[in-house]
């Protein structure tokens, strides 16, 4: 049940407010590459993580400063598809992790409750960030104007 409320918001802004889904977009995104680094960061830090954990973690930092730098400068569907991209970053990184949700014994810093709420947050928040970064690409791919036969190409 933790999806539901993102599953609403999507839905909602999707029917409702769709001039509102690119910044919705963006906002998820940066709550599911918050989620990532976070939960990233408690498996890395662990006593018993390998070299291979900082390593992941040290990729998706790199990976999501670029998608908020666009997002902090990028145009409004700029903005919601960085959110996207990160929103499915996110989904990796948090599927990644999903034997958390379904092993007894979590190699964390944090409590295993807590390491699981934020890898069931991550993959909800990163699926709503995504669905709506789609729904912005396609928007701009329907804005674009397709060349006419007559019109060379170069």
């Amino acid at each position: 049940m933790t999806g539901v409320p993102f599953l609403l918001v999507s839905v909602l802004l999707f029917f409702r407010r769709r001039s509102a889904v690119p910044t919705a977009a963006a906002a998820l995104g940066i709550v599911a590459a918050a989620g990532m680094i976070t939960s990233g960061a408690g498996f890395a830090f662990d006593t018993y993580a390998s070299s291979g954990k900082w390593l992941e973690v040290a990729n998706e930092l790199a990976f999501v400063i670029v998608g908020v730098a666009v997002i902090a400068r990028g145009s409004s569907d700029t903005r919601g598809i960085a959110g996207g991209a990160l929103g499915l970053l996110a989904i990796w990184a948090g599927l990644a992790r999903y034997p958390v949700l379904v092993h007894g014994v979590v190699l964390s810093i944090f409590p295993p409750t807590a390491a699981r709420a934020l890898v069931a947050l991550t993959v909800w928040s990163a699926g709503a960030a995504t669905a709506l970064g789609v729904v912005v690409y396609g928007d701009v791919l329907d804005r674009v104007q397709e060349p006419s036969e007559s019109e060379p190409l170069w």
